[in-house]
């Protein structure tokens, strides 16, 4: 059988694509850090909060499920929503944080 994929699923696909890829470049590059060491199984503080922001920005503006986030980043899907809450609680509590999140939200949008 020939099977055929609707041509405006193929540009969802690929446009999906291109904004995890400019998610993933935002934030490593904002922290400097690869994307090797942000899926290494580490815990460290320099790479907690490049995980989280990630992971929030991956879900609510990467059109990503926590599944394929998870898959992404090499972690559980429990991590990844307990990273979306903490992204969450920081940007209410912590001006600053709110305020970077919020540039990086910015970037994903405007185009080079």
């Amino acid at each position: 059988m020939n099977y055929m994929i609707a041509p405006e699923l193929l540009d969802r696909e690929v446009e999906s694509k291109k904004r995890r890829d400019r998610i993933r470049c935002i934030v490593c590059n904002h922290f400097n850090v690869t994307m090797e060491k942000v899926r290494s199984p580490l815990r460290v503080g320099e790479l907690l909060r490049p995980r989280q922001i990630m992971c929030y920005l991956l879900y609510a503006y990467g059109k990503m499920t926590l599944k394929k986030i998870a898959e992404y980043i090499s972690r559980d899907h429990t991590t990844v929503i307990n990273c979306i809450r903490r992204t969450k609680e920081y940007m209410e509590t912590e001006p600053k944080y709110k305020e970077m999140v919020e540039f990086m939200i910015v970037k994903i949008f405007i185009k080079n």
